[in-house]
């Protein structure tokens, strides 16, 4: 050490004229002409562990650095390889949004059917009928007279009587069958070809009338196919037994002057099966 005392002037330490750094805080050593530093005697230097970090802090950054680039290296490498697994997941499974799937549709799904509606007249057959063929008879005696003509032409009509209930003015109630079958029938069903009549005997009560109409015939599920009219009476009618008579009905189904007996057109759904 020299023989001029010099102190730091940073810090107030004593230091040696050759050193370059101040061994207690590490501020450079300046000894100018010679001339002699002294402490003012109120200076407080700062305890060493604060200045520590300040003095380390250009290693810790370029430690830090370097990590902060290895990071960055490894976060790419990483991303890149997301990215290249990604890529190939897409190209070997294609997802339902780039190649949707194609949906089928079905005439119910889109255009619901009637399960009833008639076939188209070209993919049916037709089905042999007769005049006056009963396609249902009551489980009940007949008693009323009941006659049906038609107008003169080609095909037929399908007569359905519906039975709704007991005739309340009927001197005589309804008598049942010896031979019925269960679920007793109180319906009445017949077809009448055109230019014909058919005159059967009914039940009393009280009976809503329809009737369907064409020219073929194809059976009772598809009537005469998808040309078929389906009609039914405003009116109900009555058969009933007073003291003398069993009182029914004649119904001529064309268009009448003076006429008593309205029909109207219906839907097939309308129509009793």
């Amino acid at each position: 050490m020299g023989d001029r005392k010099i102190y730091c002037t940073n810090c107030g330490s004593p230091v040696d004229s050759e050193w370059k750094y101040c061994r207690n805080c590490g501020h450079p050593v300046c000894a100018e002409n010679g001339s002699e530093q002294k402490s003012t005697g109120n200076y407080s230097p700062a305890p060493y562990a604060i200045e520590q970090p300040v003095k380390n802090t250009s290693k810790k950054r370029s430690g830090s650095g370097a990590g902060i680039a290895v990071f960055f290296v490894f976060l790419v490498l990483v991303v890149g390889a997301m990215i290249y697994a990604s890529s190939n997941n897409q190209a070997s499974s294609p997802t339902s949004r780039s190649t949707p799937k194609p949906t089928k549709t079905t005439a119910s799904s889109t255009t619901p059917i009637p399960a009833n509606t008639p076939k188209p007249t070209s993919s049916l057959k037709p089905v042999s009928v007769y005049n006056g063929k009963k396609f249902r008879s009551p489980d009940y005696e007949g008693q009323c007279p009941f006659t049906v003509s038609t107008p003169s032409g080609t095909g037929g009509y399908y007569v359905y009587l519906k039975y709704l209930r007991d005739a309340t003015n009927s001197t005589e109630k309804r008598i049942q069958k010896s031979s019925y079958t269960l679920p007793l029938e109180s319906d009445v069903v017949f077809y009448v070809s055109a230019g014909n009549k058919v005159e059967i005997e009914v039940p009393v009560g009280v009976y809503k009338f329809y009737y369907a109409y064409g020219e073929t015939w194809y059976g009772e599920k598809q009537y005469f196919g998808e040309k078929t009219v389906f009609c039914k009476s405003d009116d109900l009618l009555t058969f009933y037994a007073d003291d003398q008579y069993y009182n029914g009905h004649t119904i001529e189904l064309w268009k009448q002057t003076n006429g008593n007996f309205d029909t109207d057109v219906i839907t097939e759904s309308q129509f009793p099966s």
